[in-house]
């Protein structure tokens, strides 16, 4: 690959980012959100240190696939790479994109409807903002950028349930509707219980934490364990 093939490369993964970004910053606008310009371009700043945290994660890549084809649009199902649904379309919660925009944008919203809106997407969104301090709003950035809504979360934390929370949406979109909290809180222990198997015996990341911290505490001998309110 030659240095302007690399640039070109560079260029292009930075637009989507700022796009996924600014598209979080307007979702948590209840009126017509301003330039979200500005806000996206600091959210990112530090974006690739923060990429290359997450892929360092003693994990899994099944569990970070999704955060890297989210921030690049690349969600199949989800309007990634620019594909929309075929006009007419329908989500499984009925929700439907105007035929009438332009593919662009009716790929862009069904990305902000299948990790957002949806109300399968809100019943995992719920679980987490549960499990934070009251009165601790959970908004797009946080979960999308995987930023930490409160300084009562430890950080490597909230990015591992936030992954878990982004596979839970997508996933949820072909369960029952009868049990959508229950498999919501399943899906969400699945990949606490799998992260936690996968740092072994008293890892580094448990001496930072309490008993009681939230989605990941401590027990006794500093092991992880799951700590998730329903």
């Amino acid at each position: 690959m030659t240095a302007l093939q690399l640039s070109l490369e560079r260029a292009a993964r930075h637009s989507a980012w700022h796009q996924c970004a600014s598209s979080a910053v307007t979702l948590a606008s209840a009126l017509p959100a301003p330039d979200p310009s500005l806000q996206a371009n600091h959210l990112i700043s530090d974006l690739p240190w923060r990429i290359n945290e997450v892929w360092r994660l003693r994990w899994g890549n099944k569990w970070k696939e999704i955060w890297w084809r989210l921030l690049l649009h690349g969600v199949p199902g989800a309007g990634g790479h620019g594909i929309s649904w075929a006009r007419g379309s329908a989500c499984v919660c009925g929700w439907q994109v105007a035929d009438t925009a332009p593919c662009v944008v009716r790929a862009s919203q069904q990305r902000e409807h299948v990790f957002w809106t949806c109300p399968r997407a809100q019943v995992a969104l719920d679980i987490l903002a549960k499990n934070l301090p009251p009165g601790t709003s959970v908004l797009p950035v946080h979960v999308w950028l995987l930023v930490p809504p409160s300084p009562c979360v430890n950080e490597r934390v909230w990015w591992v349930v936030c992954l878990c929370a982004l596979n839970a949406m997508r996933r949820l979109r072909f369960c029952n509707t009868q049990d959508l909290q229950e498999h919501a809180l399943n899906l969400l222990l699945e990949g606490l219980k799998d992260f936690q198997a996968c740092q072994g015996r008293q890892p580094s990341l448990a001496t930072s934490l309490s008993h009681a911290h939230p989605f990941l505490a401590t027990d006794a001998n500093l092991n992880l364990v799951p700590h998730l309110i329903p």
